[in-house]
């Protein structure tokens, strides 16, 4: 029988996969005319747009004038969960450095969801929400192991 902390890492390590895989989902996508509408020499049909996709590799969102890269989700979610594995090994690390760490890849996805939703000129693909669930799950189940092993960890 496996016990509960061995569950609650497996569900953390769950939660960084959905994260991962969440980085090659769209994150958003806008609509824009290239080149602007008129360049000399080159009339461009008003019905050309091009859409322009952002996934977890490209894409970056403005925090407070500083782009913040949105692949610094992954690294989170992997150390997140290798915490996790850490803390059920006889080698523990601080306890509550996984929900830290799961705590601040949530708020930059919820930061950039929200970025998302609030422009008028992009849409929200699927990689935004889903990214926002995953370490929501990871917050919740690496605090719930950190509660579960207790302060000895702390030793």
């Amino acid at each position: 029988m496996i016990d509960r902390t061995k569950s609650l890492a497996v569900l953390v390590s769950i939660a960084a996969a959905l994260v991962l895989a969440a980085a090659f989902m769209p994150l958003g996508e806008m609509s824009v005319i290239p080149w602007g509408r008129n360049v000399p020499g080159f009339p461009m049909p008003p019905s050309l747009t091009v859409h322009l996709s952002t996934n977890g590799w490209n894409g970056a969102v403005p925090i407070a004038g500083v782009d913040l890269p949105w692949w610094t989700v992954a690294p989170l979610a992997l150390a997140a969960a290798a915490l996790a594995w850490l803390a059920v090994s006889p080698w523990r690390p601080p306890r509550f450095l996984g929900p830290a760490l799961a705590s601040v890849g949530l708020i930059q996805a919820s930061l950039t969801a929200a970025v998302l939703v609030a422009s008028p000129s992009l849409t929200v693909g699927i990689g935004a929400p889903l990214t926002v669930a995953a370490f929501s799950g990871m917050v919740i189940c690496s605090l719930a192991l950190a509660i579960e092993i207790g302060p000895q960890a702390d030793k």
